[in-house]
């Protein structure tokens, strides 16, 4: 075994497993036509067709990237609603308080509806708000100019750009949870 490490035991398959779904990914589909001893990159890991366990990695792989994406897509469907939900009930009050609105008060609307979903998204229980805050990144950014870009892992995140600030603390709370 000199030179090679032994990877992690697979115990049983996640409640939320769902075979029939990953059997049907795309990227499974290509594992599937690959001949014995050919290797697949995916999500920075390397499988071997044919050697014991890879079948079973890849899709637990596909598996718990569906789940993110699920999750981050839940997440924005969340936050859309909150959105109309708000912008529907600031017009139904703008109508209600007459037709004298300035152009100020429309803005400070907006920026309020901004507010709201960025809440939303970022409940207590999932992103420990103080510690982002701590972060280097997230000081950087706060220093930022409106109009401004940051560059966080392969993303560039722009000041002043709905959702950018908390999609910014999502990924730095997910590097923070990593880490520990």
């Amino acid at each position: 075994l000199r030179g090679k490490m032994p990877g992690p035991r697979m115990g049983k398959r996640p409640a939320d497993f769902d075979e029939q779904h990953v059997r049907g990914a795309p990227t499974f589909r290509k594992w599937s036509e690959l001949e014995d001893g050919e290797i697949m990159r995916y999500a920075c890991r390397n499988f071997e067709k044919g050697k014991p366990d890879d079948e079973e990695r890849l899709m637990r792989r596909i598996m718990i990237t569906r789940r993110n994406n699920v999750k981050e897509q839940e997440d924005l469907k969340r936050a859309r609603t909150y959105r109309g939900m708000v912008s529907h009930q600031l017009s139904v009050q703008t109508s209600q308080n007459g037709k004298g609105k300035s152009a100020s008060s429309s803005t400070t609307n907006t920026e309020k509806i901004s507010v709201s979903c960025n809440e939303v998204l970022l409940s207590e229980d999932e992103i420990d708000v103080l510690e982002v805050e701590k972060s280097r990144h997230y000081k950087e950014w706060m220093t930022l100019a409106e109009g401004s870009q940051l560059r966080y892992n392969l993303i560039v995140y722009q000041k002043g750009t709905d959702g950018h600030d908390n999609l910014l603390k999502k990924k730095i709370w997910k590097r923070i949870k990593a880490r520990r």
